[in-house]
């Protein structure tokens, strides 16, 4: 935030899991390219306006693992989401996309979602 770039990071016991996928989420890229991202606003004055509070550097990091020693597979999440407290539709905007992007990261790889 305040100018500064965002970051995160999963880190793996090894040999217990396997890192299987990786997918990096760049909320402001979303925010762009998919103007939904947010909650459908009333207005389109107010769907720019919370386009433009999207755009502020979060990102999510999903990995997909193997328990080398009970077989499972896990995706894993972590994100720094907007924190401003006034921007609640941004917020949710973007947890729903990493849901639907981990759910879907699940499905693809047979895994539960942690």
């Amino acid at each position: 935030g305040a100018g500064q770039p965002d970051g995160v990071a999963v880190f793996l016991r090894t040999p217990r899991l396997q890192l299987l996928c990786v997918e990096e989420v760049e909320f402001a890229a979303l925010a762009k390219r998919e103007p939904d991202l947010v909650v459908p606003p009333p207005s389109a004055e107010l769907a720019l306006r919370l386009r433009r509070q999207a755009d502020k550097g979060q990102v999510a990091l999903l990995v997909t693992v193997l328990d080398t020693q009970s077989g499972a597979r896990l995706v894993v999440g972590c994100t720094h989401i907007l924190f401003n407290p006034s921007r609640g539709a941004v917020k949710l905007g973007q947890v729903r996309e990493l849901v639907t992007r981990a759910q879907r990261g699940a499905a693809a790889a047979g895994a539960g979602v942690v």
